[in-house]
């Protein structure tokens, strides 16, 4: 699979767009509105818009802003170079009140991150008007990088509800989907550019982007990345992605929400290649987004990098489902008291694995783990290296020392390392992916847990939208992949359950079989809260692609960027379920003879008899 970069450039912008700041909005009109004020001395005036005309922003700011938005700019710099020499940050927020649809924001490029989250918190303060209004935010920065500005606005979509449009007219997407002034601002090779995205988002399951050469700028290039989200909130991820290329520039960057509910944020970047630039754009769009998570704040303060964040989060859902309760004096007496009846102890047990999963939430995993980050990464490290046996009990006796009293903090650092040692298979390094899988081996760790029988095998699956799990009893099993869709009540519930559910129906799968060659298994797609409000069909189908080309990347021997210590060919089958029934089990297998499976065939069950299925429903089979 490759996901598809364009490296064209971008035709010339029009006529009208060449002119500059100077002849678009002169310098004496704006000193004349800010005067008019009478705030400040005429010649300061004077003398601070001289030195805005020439901060250097891109010419397209004239083209986006009438003069007296300008002037408010111009006069919000000047405020910002107040509150610096009062010995504050330079820094300055133009947010009226919560009726106003537009603000701007002035910061030092230090401070960026910090005021993107004010951008973010601006719009939710009108998170109301966000399924009826297009959220443009535009930033410009500065020549010597020493400042930023940030502009918001909110405004009308030409059409809030476009399903029906979509579906049932030939009007370009972005047409239908945009608002007026939107339409008006661009030129024709940036819809076109637009609209690409937007057609490739709708129907691909892979992070969407494009890698434009600027023709004005030979050595600058353009990173255009498409999200599907709830709200825009992917700037910081995207900036802090960027900066860690050490020589990228980013000059303007751009976001503009559509009323199908995708994103597009859009950077301009010197300094660096297209292939580098590419790879980042991949990594933006498997990064985890949990905004205020101790994930997220290291990775946007520049305390680890986007690879990391990455693992981290892997390494953290590792621990969440498969860490061992922590022994005491008390459970271990209370066992002794009730392991003669006949269900007492297995009670007990499962008792303190749901008390114990219950009060380790993934905040507080995060927290420890942002709190000692130095043994994460030395985690990290580990795994990137291979992972070997000596390396882990290095580690190990690091993690014993410092937590030494405190039994839980070291029971999860552990887990932490376990998960190094658990994985056998993975496609972490691949370079272009759509979601991560870690075949795990269950002996390593299911004996300290409270599970009757340990599986044959396990995948353990990350995505933005979701997360997930096949486990299967034998090496030949059959089950179906069972996509979990909550409410906002039950998400809770069913994050702390979805393993405990997946093992359950996977043994219930073995005891249906067990007059068959194949053993049971079962797969899982637990889909991620901030996805729930607007989910329909194409996001489930997507989340279940992304699920199978996953599990494709493992199984299918000898793929370029895989890691395989298994050094075992595998066989999984995979069967309808709910939610996953209908035509995805087409969509599978013909996915899985893209991707070179040999039994592509077998892959699953539930197709139509044409590609070598059986009818469930016509044999009353179930999986």
């Amino acid at each position: 699979m490759m996901l598809r970069r364009i490296a064209t450039p971008v035709a010339a912008l029009a006529s009208a767009q060449q002119r500059n700041v100077t002849t678009a909005c002169s310098q004496e009109s704006v000193v004349k509105i800010i005067n008019s004020r009478g705030i400040f001395n005429p010649e300061r005036v004077k003398a601070a818009t001289a030195e805005y005309y020439n901060l250097g922003f891109d010419k397209t700011y004239a083209l986006a802003y009438e003069p007296n938005v300008i002037a408010e700019h111009v006069y919000g710099y000047i405020c910002a170079q107040a509150e610096n020499a009062a010995g504050s940050n330079f820094a300055h927020a133009s947010v009226s009140n919560t009726t106003e649809n537009t603000a701007f924001f002035f910061c030092s490029e230090g401070d960026q991150i910090e005021y993107i989250g004010k951008v973010e918190e601006f719009v939710k303060a009108r998170k109301h008007l966000t399924k009826t209004h297009a959220v443009s935010v535009r930033s410009y920065h500065s020549k010597d990088d020493k400042t930023v500005l940030f502009t918001v606005e909110l405004t009308p979509f030409k059409n809030p509800t476009p399903a029906k449009a979509i579906a049932e007219s030939k009007t370009p997407l972005l047409d239908i989907v945009s608002t007026d002034k939107f339409l008006d601002l661009r030129s024709g090779v940036a819809k076109e550019r637009y609209q690409e995205l937007l057609n490739r988002k709708h129907s691909s399951f892979t992070p969407v982007f494009a890698i434009n050469t600027d023709p004005e700028h030979p050595d600058q290039h353009i990173v255009s990345v498409a999200f599907k989200a709830d709200r825009p909130a992917y700037f910081g991820l995207l900036t802090s992605v960027i900066n860690e290329v050490k020589s990228a520039r980013v000059t303007k960057k751009f976001l503009e929400t559509f009323s199908n509910g995708i994103q597009i944020y859009t950077l301009y970047v010197s300094g660096t290649n297209a292939q580098v630039l590419a790879h980042k754009a991949n990594v933006s769009g498997l990064l985890p987004f949990r905004p205020n998570s101790a994930i997220e704040r290291l990775f946007t303060s520049g305390t680890i990098t986007a690879q990391k964040s990455l693992f981290f989060d892997a390494m953290m859902n590792f621990a969440f489902y498969f860490s061992p309760a922590a022994e005491s004096e008390d459970f271990t007496r209370l066992a002794t008291m009730v392991e003669k009846e006949a269900v007492g102890l297995t009670r007990l047990k499962s008792l303190r694995a749901t008390l114990t999963q219950e009060i380790m939430s993934e905040n507080y995993l995060g927290e420890l783990l942002e709190t000692h980050v130095d043994l994460s990464i030395l985690i990290y490290n580990d795994f990137k290296a291979g992972s070997t046996a000596e390396g882990r009990a290095d580690i190990q006796s690091k993690i014993n020392d410092r937590f030494d009293r405190d039994v839980h903090a070291r029971t999860i650092f552990t887990s932490f390392l376990r998960f190094n040692e658990a994985v056998v298979k993975h496609n972490f390094f691949k370079g272009e992916k759509a979601a991560m899988c870690f075949r795990l081996d269950p002996k390593v760790f299911m004996p300290k847990l409270d599970f009757p029988r340990v599986p044959h095998g396990i995948f353990m699956f990350q995505a933005p939208g979701w997360r997930g799990f096949h486990v299967r009893f034998t090496d030949i099993a059959r089950g179906g992949v069972r996509m979990i869709i909550s409410d906002q009540r039950s998400y809770r519930a069913n994050k702390l359950s979805v393993f405990q559910e997946n093992y359950n129906l996977a043994h219930t799968q073995l005891l249906k079989n067990k007059d068959i060659p194949e053993g049971g298994s079962k797969g899982t797609i637990l889909i991620s809260k901030r996805h729930l409000a607007g989910l329909d069909e194409a996001d489930k189908l997507s989340f279940f692609r992304q699920y199978v080309d996953a599990l494709n990347d493992v199984i299918v021997p000898d793929q370029p960027g895989v890691v395989d210590n298994l050094k075992e060919n595998e066989i999984v089958f995979l069967g309808p379920d709910e939610n996953t029934a209908g035509h995805y089990p087409v969509i599978a297998a013909l996915h899985a003879k893209d991707r070179g499976f040999k039994f592509w065939k077998a892959f699953t069950t539930g197709k139509e008899p044409s590609l070598g299925g059986i009818p469930h429903d016509t044999y009353g089979m179930t999986t």
